[in-house]
């Protein structure tokens, strides 16, 4: 099963949780750095994300009335994210509304991404694994010698 398959590509089933934990530690990076390039680049005002935009209007006649009720809770967690943003984007002195506009934006395209992501990520915490392995050996055999 899975620990066979584990073993005979370098892996021990020991180092499954440092492979979560590598794994975890790039998808935190992955946000961050769609954050940051969102609120650099400003997708939404640039334009980037205009097709996504273009099926609003169809998902609104789609869906009638439960599309206003998803805009409504839409407001209200973007209401609630940028208020836990606010204190966050005033250390920083950057504008709280683009700042929690570039989170939602980073999210959206992390999404849209994600069938890329999950198996880039999952192949760098490999590698990861794999080196963080050669390191724990040479340092065994250091002070062994």
């Amino acid at each position: 099963g899975v620990q066979r398959y584990l073993q005979d590509n370098g892996v021990g089933l020991v180092d499954v949780g440092v492979a979560v934990v590598f794994y975890e530690m790039l998808g935190f990076l992955a946000m961050l750095s769609f954050w940051i390039t969102c609120f650099m680049v400003q997708p939404l005002q640039n334009g980037f994300l205009r097709p996504l935009m273009l099926l609003l209007p169809m998902a609104r006649e789609a869906m009638g009335s439960s599309f206003d009720k998803f805009e409504a809770a839409y407001e209200a967690v973007f209401a609630r994210v940028q208020q836990k943003f606010q204190r966050v984007a005033g250390w920083l002195r950057v504008d709280p509304v683009r700042f929690t506009t570039s989170y939602a934006e980073g999210a959206v395209c992390r999404g849209v991404l994600k069938p890329l992501l999950v198996p880039l990520k999952l192949y760098c915490a490999y590698l990861m694994v794999l080196g963080w392995r050669r390191l724990m050996h040479a340092q065994a055999t250091a002070a062994s010698a």
